[in-house]
């Protein structure tokens, strides 16, 4: 997100969220990654719109999340989202990417010391009802990944091989650029019940725009063992 240059347009946004990383000291226990406050009704959401009441989010990631989405519904006229059928499938892929505008988003966050980063709690009710039934409902459109960029080195397709390899100019590596977004390196289309395990393995696969800054990590908790808990 750091690397979009329609973030500088919200001058203010842009330096509390590239301000590099912060330490669990300084969020207080009700502040919202995205915002740096607590919950609040926002100006105005045009994508997750059913946080518009209250939301941990600003604008500029909702439009972000907007364009996100739209790069992994792009699978042609048949598959567009706006069709019922495609929408109705999709609708919990469109929840997750909206993750950071969900007001409960502090409660689901908590501190892992040994590798010191964010993780948020999310309900294995919720998995299950993005995967399905062997994640089988996605093969008729599949989805479009975005390749993170290979050990900081951008990622090209090499038709000789057949395959996607380090770029590379005069024999040298080329490096991501400082300000570039990460998730620009290409992108795949993928059939999940193909290409994932499970659940958990595909929505690892998804970005969650605004939390991906943060080094973006999730662990699954078992609400039906534990119908009280706080997740996603």
């Amino acid at each position: 997100m750091c690397g979009d240059w329609r973030l500088w347009l919200f001058l203010p946004l842009a330096l509390v969220q590239c301000a590099g990383p912060a330490t669990h000291e300084s969020y207080a226990k009700d502040e919202c990654v995205v915002s740096r406050y607590p919950p609040t009704t926002p100006m105005g959401l045009d994508f997750c719109t059913w946080y518009n009441d209250e939301a941990c989010c600003l604008p500029a990631t909702d439009f972000e999340i907007r364009e996100y989405f739209g790069h992994l519904m792009n699978l042609g006229p048949a598959c567009a989202p706006n069709l019922q059928e495609v929408r109705a499938k999709y609708a919990p892929l469109r929840e997750w990417v909206c993750l950071a505008c969900d007001p409960k988003e502090p409660q689901y966050r908590e501190w892992d010391p040994t590798s010191k980063q964010w993780l948020w709690r999310v309900c294995l009710s919720f998995v299950e009802q993005v995967w399905g039934t062997g994640g089988h409902k996605y093969d008729g459109c599949g989805i479009l990944v975005q390749n993170p960029c290979d050990g900081g080195e951008q990622v090209a397709w090499n038709p000789n091989s057949g395959g996607w390899e380090t770029a590379t100019v005069d024999g040298e590596k080329v490096p991501v650029l400082d300000g570039w977004d990460p998730f620009m390196c290409g992108d795949d289309l993928v059939i999940p019940s193909k290409e994932y395990v499970d659940g958990e393995e595909f929505l690892r696969a998804i970005r969650v725009p605004g939390l991906a800054d943060l080094g973006f990590a999730f662990r699954l908790v078992n609400d039906t063992l534990a119908p009280n808990a706080t997740c996603f």
